[in-house]
């Protein structure tokens, strides 16, 4: 494991985490410099898991040049009765932008 890449080795261990825990429902995983790479492993985890209801992810190294986790967390958003971020999620012109809040 890369020393820079560690944020984001973790949050993907952490995305198999919940996949491996159907009855999982809250996720709290802010102020942890999670990156582009761990923030999308985690929105696809969150696909698969049909009992995560709350996802908290503030304070992570989210950047406006980060589209996949934007696309992947819109994807997703309607169906978490609470998603608290510290991005917005819109979409222009068909396609999933993201903003820091």
């Amino acid at each position: 494991m890369c020393i820079r890449d560690r944020e984001n080795a973790g949050a993907i261990a952490m995305a198999e985490v919940v996949k491996g825990h159907p009855q999982l429902n809250t996720l709290l995983l802010e102020s942890n410099n999670i990156g582009e790479r761990g923030l999308v492993a985690l929105a696809d985890a969150i696909a698969e898991s049909h009992s995560l209801t709350q996802v908290t992810l503030w304070g992570n190294s989210f950047n406006n040049q980060s589209p996949e986790s934007a696309r992947a967390f819109y994807v997703h958003k309607e169906r978490l009765t609470q998603v608290q971020l510290d991005f917005s999620l819109y979409v222009v012109d068909g396609v999933p932008m993201a903003a820091k809040a």
